[in-house]
C-alpha cells in the first residue's frame, strides 16, 4: 500500500485480497476496498522500516513452517480413531476453539473416513463428498447434526461419525448418542471444557461411560504457554467447591462427591452464556482460596463442611459498620442482603462477589457479642424479602455487567434525542434487563454496544434494536410463584459489623 501511494485502515478490510497481486491489480484492488484512506506520505518512514521488519519476521516463520512436512498431533488423534477400541466405529465429537482448525481436520479425516465427518461452526456446516466440500446453512447443518446424535430425534440417521465442531455447537444442544469427545486443542477457561462435555452428559445417555481424551501440548511448548497446569488448576478448584465427581482432564484429578458450594456455581457453568471474565476471575480468587484450605487446613475445611446453619457472629468493621449481612436461601435460590442501621435506608441485596468481600477479614479477627439490633435486622430483611418477593422473588442477583448494562439504559433514556416509540422501546429493554429476562450472551452483546465512546447515540439505539427486537423484550415474564407456593426464607449464615472502636 505504501509503495502505491496509499494506506487503507479499518476493520472490514481484507488484507488477504491484497497478497499476491502486481502492480496493475493493486490500485483496483485499493479503491475497492472498504475502510478510511490515507495518503502514504502522511506516514513517518520509520513506518516502513517497522512494516519490513515484519514482513521479514513472517517470513522467516514462513520459511520454518514450510519445513514442516507431518502433523503429529493429527496423526496420533487419527490412529487412536482407526485403532482404540473406546473410539474405533464410535460416534465422537471433536471440539476445537478455531474454524481454521476445523476444517483442517474434516478434510484430512474425510481422507480417511470417507462421508462420516461434518465439520459446523458459527458460520454453518461443511460436509465432505468424494474430496469435495458441501456447504450447509446453520440450520441445515444443524438438523443433520440432531439427526445423527440427539437420541430424541423423531427422524435418526447414522451417516455421520465424527463431529468436528468449534464451541458455538458446546451449548444448548443434546448430542449424547455419543459417549466420546476428544477435546483437540484446550481453552483458557476450563468452563468450555464442562459446557463441551455437557453435551454427551445427559439424561437418558445409553453409554455407562462416557470418554474424554484431551490433546495437549508438548512439555516443550506447554513450558512457554503454561496451558495445562493452568486449566488443571481451575478444575481442581472447580471439583472442590462444586461437588464433581467426574473427570475433566486426567486420571489424576480428585473430584469431591458434595462441592462446599453444592450445585450452584454448576447450573450457572451449564447456562448457554457465561459470565464475563473479569468476575469469573474474581470468582476463581475464592475457589482458590477454599482448595487451599483444604489441601492445608482439613480440620478447618471439615469444620466449614459442616457449619451449622443460623451460624452467626460479629466483628468489628469499618465498612458497613453497625449493619447485619445476612445470606438467605429460598428454595433453589439464594440471596446476600446488606440490612444497615435502623432508619439509614432499606436492605439491600448484594452479589456474591460483593458479600465475600464484605464477608472477608483476617483469620485473627477478634468475635463480637452480637447485640439485641442483630434480630431485629433479621426481620427487617424477612419482611424486605417477603414483599419484594410479590413482585420479583426469583429474579436472579444481577452480575456487575447487568448493573452497568443497566446504567448505560437508564441514562441513555434520558436523552432528548430519543422520543416517542424510541424512548418506548428503550424503556422495554431496560426492564427486560432489569427482570432477567434476556439471555447471558445477549446481555453481554448489548453490554458492549451500550458504550457511549463507541456509538454515537442514535447508531448505538439502531445497534441495540438490531441485537434485540421489539417483539423479543414484549414476551411475558415468568409467573411468579404465589406466596402460598413458596418456601420460607432460611437464614444459612450472618454476621453483624460492629462499628471500628478507635484506640483510646
Amino acid at each position: 500500500m505504501l509503495d502505491a501511494g496509499c494506506v487503507i485502515l479499518g476493520k472490514n478490510v481484507d488484507v488477504d485480497a491484497f497478497a499476491g497481486l502486481d502492480d496493475d491489480a493493486l490500485p483496483q484492488a485499493l479503491d475497492a476496498a472498504d475502510g478510511e484512506r490515507y495518503d502514504a506520505a502522511e506516514f513517518s518512514d520509520e513506518l516502513r522500516e517497522d512494516v519490513e521488519q515484519d514482513l521479514e519476521v513472517l517470513r522467516s516463520i514462513a520459511r520454518l513452517w514450510a519445513a514442516v512436512t507431518t502433523d503429529s498431533k493429527f496423526e496420533a488423534v487419527a490412529a487412536m480413531l482407526q485403532t482404540s477400541p473406546l473410539l474405533k466405529d464410535e460416534r465422537v465429537l471433536i471440539f476445537t476453539e478455531s474454524r481454521e482448525t476445523a476444517l483442517y481436520l474434516g478434510e484430512r479425516l474425510e481422507a480417511l473416513f470417507p462421508g462420516a465427518s461434518l465439520v459446523f461452526d458459527s458460520q454453518g456446516g461443511v460436509c465432505f463428498r468424494d474430496g469435495a466440500r458441501q456447504v450447509l446453512s446453520s440450520y441445515d447443518a444443524r438438523e443433520r447434526i440432531l439427526r445423527n446424535f440427539d437420541p430424541g430425534h423423531e427422524a435418526p440417521e447414522q451417516d455421520i461419525r465424527l463431529l468436528i465442531a468449534t464451541d458455538v455447537l458446546a451449548e444448548g444442544v443434546n448430542l449424547h448418542r455419543a459417549g466420546r469427545i476428544i477435546n483437540y486443542d484446550l481453552p483458557w477457561n476450563p468452563t468450555r471444557i464442562m459446557q463441551r462435555v455437557g453435551r454427551i452428559n445427559r439424561v437418558g445417555s445409553r453409554h455407562e461411560k462416557l470418554y474424554i481424551f484431551n490433546i495437549f501440548p508438548t512439555s516443550q511448548a506447554d513450558a512457554h504457554l503454561g496451558l495445562e497446569s493452568n486449566i488443571i488448576n481451575k478444575i481442581d478448584a472447580f471439583h472442590t467447591v462444586l461437588g464433581e465427581d467426574d473427570r475433566y482432564l486426567s486420571e489424576e484429578e480428585q473430584p469431591v462427591p458434595q462441592g462446599l458450594f453444592g450445585q450452584r456455581l454448576m447450573r450457572r457453568l451449564d447456562q448457554a452464556g457465561m459470565e464475563d471474565d473479569n468476575e469469573e476471575d474474581s470468582e476463581l480468587k475464592y475457589l482458590e482460596i477454599i482448595r487451599t484450605i483444604r489441601d492445608t487446613q482439613p480440620e478447618l475445611y471439615s469444620r466449614l463442611e459442616h457449619l451449622p446453619r443460623k451460624a452467626r457472629a460479629g466483628r468489628e468493621a469499618k465498612e458497613h459498620a453497625n449493619s447485619t449481612l445476612i445470606f438467605f436461601k429460598e428454595g433453589p435460590v439464594k440471596k446476600f442482603v446488606l440490612v444497615p442501621p435502623q432508619g439509614q435506608g432499606e436492605p439491600q441485596e448484594l452479589t456474591f462477589l460483593e458479600a465475600a468481600a464484605s464477608f472477608a477479614c483476617p483469620a485473627t479477627t477478634p468475635r463480637k457479642e452480637v447485640p439485641p439490633v442483630y434480630y431485629e435486622a433479621l426481620s427487617s430483611a424477612r419482611r424486605w424479602l417477603e414483599q419484594r418477593g410479590a413482585e420479583d422473588a426469583f429474579t436472579p442477583v444481577r452480575s456487575t455487567t447487568d448493573k452497568q448494562l443497566l446504567h448505560g439504559l437508564k441514562a441513555l433514556l434520558q436523552l432528548r434525542v430519543f422520543q416517542g416509540e424510541d424512548r418506548a422501546y428503550l424503556a422495554l429493554l431496560c426492564a427486560a434487563v432489569d427482570q432477567g429476562r434476556l439471555s447471558r450472551p445477549l446481555l453481554k452483546k448489548l453490554h458492549a454496544t451500550a458504550n457511549p465512546r463507541k456509538y454515537a447515540p442514535q447508531p448505538m439505539l439502531a445497534a441495540l434494536r438490531a441485537l434485540a427486537p421489539e417483539n423479543m423484550l414484549t414476551t411475558p415474564a415468568a409467573a411468579t410463584p404465589k406466596a402460598s407456593e413458596r418456601q420460607p426464607h432460611e437464614i444459612i449464615l450472618a454476621e453483624y459489623l460492629v462499628e471500628n472502636q478507635p484506640c483510646p
